[in-house]
């Protein structure tokens, strides 16, 4: 089982060295960069069962599998330091556009992924703290 003490090498490359130097900063960009590494995986696993239960690969199954897949490139803008509240916005916006266009695809206002509203608020919580 992977500890926390070993998974802070790997998180730490990512992130440049002026925010490492703040410890606030720091703790937020190891979380989002937590959400970016394994959040995907869980998503695209999602996607594989739509996949799976409609039998059919369809157009709007390919836009979600893009903009899902698309979160794996955050990291390493992070990495090239693009300022961080910046790309913590476009990736909570990315997220809701992925939430409504899975609800509006996938069972409108009695889709499941409506639930996954909730997070928004809580992962800009999470990202950009008290700002």
């Amino acid at each position: 089982m992977l500890r926390p003490s070993q998974l802070y090498p790997v998180l730490d490359w990512f992130i440049p060295e002026p925010m490492r130097l703040d410890e606030e900063q720091h703790f937020h960009a190891r979380i989002f960069l937590i959400s970016h590494l394994f959040g995907p995986p869980i998503g695209l696993a999602i996607f594989a069962y739509l996949y799976l239960a409609a039998g059919a690969f369809s157009f709007a199954l390919g836009v979600l599998l893009s903009l899902v897949t698309a979160f794996f490139a955050y990291p390493f803008v992070l990495r090239f330091r693009c300022p961080f509240p910046i790309l913590a916005c476009i990736s909570l916006i990315q997220l809701t556009t992925i939430i409504l266009y899975a609800a509006y695809n996938y069972g409108g206002v009695y889709s499941p992924f409506l639930a996954w509203c909730l997070v928004v608020p809580l992962l800009a919580l999470f990202y950009l703290g008290n700002r």
